[in-house]
Order: C-alpha cells, then sequence, then structure tokens
C-alpha cells in the first residue's frame, strides 16, 4: 500500500525539523502504526481492509507474525488476516432507534435555544457567579467537546446496528439534525478555545483542541454523507484518518511552536502581559530562534528577564547538545546558533 509508506516516510522526516520531545513520541507512534498496516497489506492491498480496529491492533499483530517468520528464514509475505465481512447485527430496533436519536436531538437543540448566551458569549451568564473566565472557557470547551464527540458515536451505533425499516427515513432526518447541532457544539468549542487565548495567550495546548475540533468535525460531515446511503464504517474511518494524517504532517512541518512564540510576543504590545515561564521552559527548542528574534521588541525589564530564564533552561546545554549523524535536526541546530547569540551579547 503505498500511499501508507508515503504517509509514514513524510512523518518519519519531521524528526529532522522539529525538536518537540512530545511530537517525537507522536510520529513514533504513528509510523509504527503505519509500518504495521503496510506489512499487513502486503498480501492483500485491499483498502477496505483497513478499519479503526485493524489500525488499532496493526502493531502487535504484525510482530506477532513477523518474529516466527523471520525464525523460519521465511521468503513469502505473511498470510493475510481473514477479509470475510460480516453484517452487523442489528439489535436496535428501528422505532428504539428513532426514539433515542430524536430524544439526543431534542435535548441538544433545547440546550441550544436556552443557553445560547453561554455558549457564544464572552463571560459568564450570572454576573454573581463565582465561575472566573479562565474556568468559563476552559470547562466550556471539554464539556462541549466531550458531549460532540458522544454524540457521533450515538450516531454511528445506531447506524451500525439500528433495524431499517419504514422508520428509515424518518431516523435519518433527525441523524441529520443531531450532527447539525454537534456542529453548533464544535462551532461553540473553537469559540472558547479563541476565547481563552485572547485573554491568556497562545499554546500548543489550544493549538492541538482547535486541530481535534477541525478533525471532529470533518468526521461529522463525513459521517452525514454515510448517513445519506448504507454506513460504510471502515470508509469512514479511512477518510477521517487520512484527513488527520494531513493535518499531523502539517503541523509536523509548520513549526506551529515558532508561530505560538511570535503571537504571544506580539501581543505584548497591546495586553503587557507575557508569560515568560510558558516561552522559555515549555516550548521546545523550535521556538528558541524565534524568541531571541523577538527579544529587541520588548521593553529592557521583560527583555531581561526571559533572557534570564532562557540562559537558565539551556545552562547545561543537554537538550541542544549533538548527536550522532543520524540524529540531525534541523532545529536544534538553529537553536545552539540563537543561544550562542546569546551568550555573545551578554559578553
Amino acid at each position: 500500500m503505498p500511499s501508507l509508506g508515503v504517509a509514514a516516510t513524510l512523518i518519519a522526516g519531521a524528526a529532522t525539523v522539529t525538536a518537540s520531545a512530545l511530537l517525537h513520541v507522536a510520529l513514533f507512534a504513528s509510523v509504527v502504526i503505519l509500518l504495521a498496516m503496510q506489512m499487513l497489506l502486503a498480501a492483500d492491498p485491499s483498502l477496505r481492509r483497513i478499519t479503526a480496529r485493524f489500525a488499532a491492533t496493526a502493531p502487535p499483530v504484525a510482530l506477532l507474525r513477523a518474529v516466527p517468520h523471520a525464525l523460519r528464514r521465511a521468503v513469502e509475505a505473511a498470510p493475510p488476516l481473514a477479509t470475510t465481512e460480516r453484517e452487523p447485527v442489528r439489535w436496535l430496533g428501528s422505532t428504539e432507534r428513532v426514539m433515542l436519536l430524536a430524544a439526543v436531538t431534542a435535548l441538544l437543540w433545547l440546550f441550544l435555544a436556552l443557553q445560547i448566551g453561554y455558549l457564544f458569549g464572552t463571560r459568564p451568564n450570572a454576573a454573581t457567579s463565582d465561575m472566573t473566565f479562565a474556568e468559563y472557557a476552559r470547562r466550556g470547551f471539554g464539556e462541549l467537546t466531550v458531549v460532540a464527540t458522544a454524540s457521533a458515536l450515538l450516531i454511528l451505533l445506531s447506524e451500525q446496528y439500528g433495524q431499517r425499516d419504514r422508520h428509515a427515513r424518518l431516523a435519518q432526518r433527525v441523524a441529520y439534525s443531531l450532527v447539525v447541532a454537534v456542529l453548533l457544539l464544535l462551532a461553540s468549542a473553537v469559540h472558547r478555545v479563541l476565547l481563552y487565548e485572547a485573554a491568556y495567550g497562545f499554546t500548543t495546548a489550544r493549538l492541538y483542541a482547535q486541530a481535534y475540533m477541525t478533525v471532529v468535525a470533518i468526521a461529522l460531515v463525513l459521517l452525514a454523507a454515510e448517513i445519506a446511503r448504507t454506513l460504510d464504517t471502515g470508509r469512514l474511518f479511512r477518510r477521517t484518518a487520512a484527513v488527520g494524517t494531513v493535518l499531523f504532517v502539517a503541523l509536523l512541518y509548520w513549526n506551529h511552536e515558532t508561530w505560538i512564540a511570535r503571537r504571544n510576543i506580539d501581543r505584548f504590545a497591546s495586553t503587557g502581559t507575557l508569560d515568560i515561564a510558558y516561552l522559555a521552559n515549555e516550548l521546545s527548542p523550535d521556538a528558541l530562534p524565534t524568541i531571541v528574534d523577538q527579544l529587541a521588541s520588548l521593553p529592557a525589564p521583560t527583555q531581561l528577564e526571559l533572557r534570564a530564564a532562557i540562559q537558565t533552561r539551556y545552562a547545561t546545554g543537554s537538550t541542544l547538545a549533538d548527536g550522532r549523524w543520524f540524529g540531525w535536526n534541523r532545529s536544534r541546530i538553529s537553536a545552539r546558533a540563537a543561544q550562542r547569540w546569546l551568550l555573545l551579547q551578554r559578553l
């Protein structure tokens, strides 16, 4: 399956352009899964075999197949997994299916109608509320994301295991209505993250949250397209996984930590606040060259504080130490140059 190999190569190549330990863990796991799937698909390269279960179990299955074959010095490809597809047991009655979807849909739309101010406002509803603005934005995002994800799973289960008869058209319309309600909830969650960023600055966690919600929103649109015909969970997973992979590769090569550092420093001119501890200690060396370049734009006291925090973090040099030739990393080289410049300025 060439597409899996291409994706694995692109993701593995990002190890040379990012020094983020978190992203290194993520790209390692991604490459393992992609290569394991490619190995299992070698004998039977059918896209229809790629499902959520197949992807989740690919690494251990590939390992269990590779070890005995390596011991026997076999040259033939590993035997393919069984490809027989069975029709799922539709244990959810059509009437119950419509009632379940309708109840959840009605509840969400009622919540949207009654809580429009809470969902898309800029402050807690009640002036006497003990909820801080930070709690308002952060808690709202978490709650709404969980509800959106659970609702999407409910639609999937009802489509996969619900019986189809004269109520099928009604169930389809109710499912569409639920998808629209969930998309509105996701829009509210995005709104919360944007509020949080405007008030407290930009972080990788907030950016990753937006990326996650983007994938969920696209998955919902793809799910709506599946509802229009017979649901194929494997096809839905493949398309959603493709979207997620493209977005992940874009994040790896974009150097988003540089963007985050620049935005936080730029907003200092209008807010007068800067999370120095986050810039110096939480961001990876990917962001260091940009932080050093932007130092001159800060007032002297803030500039000195940020410079001292950076020097403290990188004082030992272990984070930016040279490795073996196969560990070459462009971001780490740029960060070392920025650190040397800081040391020369101090002298």
